[in-house]
């Protein structure tokens, strides 16, 4: 006998698709038989196994199945590495009726040995606009330690070297339970759902658009774009540009007592900044789920890409390997006076008076919004000159003058060294301060640099004609890629 195995929605347990291969168990009926007659009845016996690595939820709803609860670190159930397993979560009084139907089956908790690299990955059976489950990782005391909070039907979260040293446990949570609070607002809202849950080999990477509480974005800042200004006065935007991807803080949301759109509290007493960042998710969720919002994400920061500092490393360009010489004897990459490419240098501004760059610096902008991290004692302004970002330990990078150096440092003037494109005009737009910078402040440099409305209420007299980001960072942003997509 071949089956295959799925989970209804009150999370039974049931075959289908059975292929019986049987010798002489059926009775032959010629073309004359009457249409009365009837086949006799067939007994099937025998064993089903599922693959050791194919695994069932303990407390799933299905009254004829064993019931052993997986509520908590302590009756965590134990699984093997790595595994598939189908389970099934419920609030109280809501689903198919059942053995968790009255009570509800809030999360389940499962444990296994945790390797770095490996991916988690939920698969909601139930649509997730009615049903929304999170995927957790947590500890003994029920603590949140990384989580994957999206909107959508698949929850995902990469192990690190850090979660893979402590001895963690896997929980799944149904929105709306009393372990925290997110937005379950709405009347088609059930709260019961099916699900899968993976733990895959260390050589699968994660994908999509999930919202985990382990990337590094600002607590208490979203990118929002509302679809009318009706929509951003209501939920603490700006009304002057209504439309466009702007930067909204949590704080001016309405409260959980006015819209339930921020998270009430963690599973347990976490630190603030853990706090904040659920909060901060939360908020991105409830914003995500409006039909007056078009996209909600996280302020994710962003930082320069390392440059060791090795003291023969600036002796490792090879301008030879990419065969630079040769492309000199056929251009230089002046182009045509007057019409010189410009090249914008979205960094840590540039040194505008260094001798071999001051006469191809052009106009730029500084967009880091946090005066903090500025350095420079102010917010947005004209100057893009780079004050140091004392990244790194004690030491200022100076990496986008590094960038605009190997773009266009002065060719011929007997001092330092000579840019792939002497001729180029570089537009330094500076982003990454003391602490690195934000997605949003990347957002608004790159429409400058396209001639498109931004923050700074201006635009360069002529956009720019190659744009340059040497950044790092994780996380995707819906509305940073649609202003690359602008641009």
């Amino acid at each position: 006998m071949s089956c295959k195995a799925l989970f209804t929605k009150s999370g039974y347990f049931v075959l289908l698709g059975c292929s019986i291969l049987a010798s002489g168990c059926f009775p032959q009926h010629n073309s004359s038989s009457k249409s009365s007659e009837s086949s006799p009845g067939v007994t099937l016996s025998g064993t089903l196994h599922a693959d050791n690595h194919t695994l069932v939820d303990s407390d799933v709803n299905d009254p004829l199945a064993p019931y052993v609860a997986n509520d908590s670190p302590q009756r965590a159930q134990e699984l093997p590495n790595p595994f598939t397993v189908g389970g099934y979560v419920n609030l109280p009084g809501r689903g198919n009726s059942g053995d968790s139907f009255t009570v509800g089956d809030v999360v389940d908790v499962f444990h296994t040995k945790l390797q770095q690299g490996q991916t988690l990955t939920l698969t909601i059976g139930d649509d997730p606009k009615t049903t929304d489950l999170d995927l957790l990782l947590v500890n003994s005391q029920m603590e949140i330690v990384d989580g994957s909070f999206g909107v959508g039907q698949i929850e995902s979260l990469t192990v690190s070297s850090t979660d893979a040293s402590q001895d963690l446990y896997i929980a799944v949570v149904v929105c709306g339970s009393n372990l925290y609070k997110c937005d379950t607002s709405g009347s088609d809202y059930v709260g019961a759902s099916t699900y899968t849950l993976n733990l895959a080999d260390a050589s699968t990477t994660s994908t999509g658009d999930a919202l985990t509480l382990s990337s590094d974005f600002v607590p208490g800042e979203i990118i929002t774009r509302f679809n009318s200004t009706a929509a951003a006065r209501a939920l603490g935007g700006s009304t002057r540009n209504s439309t466009r991807a702007q930067l909204t803080r949590t704080s001016s949301l309405p409260t959980p007592h006015s819209g339930g759109m921020r998270a009430a509290r963690t599973m347990a007493d976490n630190t603030s900044s853990i706090q904040q960042k659920l909060d901060t998710l939360m908020a991105v969720k409830a914003l995500r789920r409006r039909s007056d919002v078009s996209a909600a994400d996280p302020n994710y920061v962003r930082t320069a890409q390392f440059a060791p500092n090795d003291a023969a490393y600036r002796y490792q360009w090879h301008y030879d390997v990419i065969n630079l010489p040769h492309a000199w004897d056929i251009t230089r990459g002046f182009g045509q006076p007057g019409a010189e490419p410009i090249v914008a240098v979205i960094d840590t501004g540039v040194l505008v008076n260094h001798p071999d760059l001051r006469d191809h610096v052009i106009a730029g902008y500084d967009f880091i919004s946090d005066a903090t991290n500025a350095l420079d004692g102010d917010g947005l302004d004209p100057d893009a000159n780079d004050p140091g970002d004392h990244a790194y330990g004690s030491r200022s990078t100076f990496h986008g003058t590094h960038v605009a150096g190997t773009i266009a440092a002065a060719m011929d003037n007997t001092i330092g060294g000579a840019g792939i494109s002497a001729g180029a005009q570089i537009m330094p737009l500076r982003v990454l301060g003391k602490s690195g910078g934000t997605s949003y402040d990347v957002m608004q440099a790159v429409l400058f640099a396209a001639g498109l409305p931004n923050d700074s209420g201006t635009v360069p007299p002529r956009r720019a004609d190659i744009i340059n980001l040497s950044l790092a960072g994780g996380g995707y942003s819906k509305t940073e890629q649609e202003a690359f997509s602008a641009a």
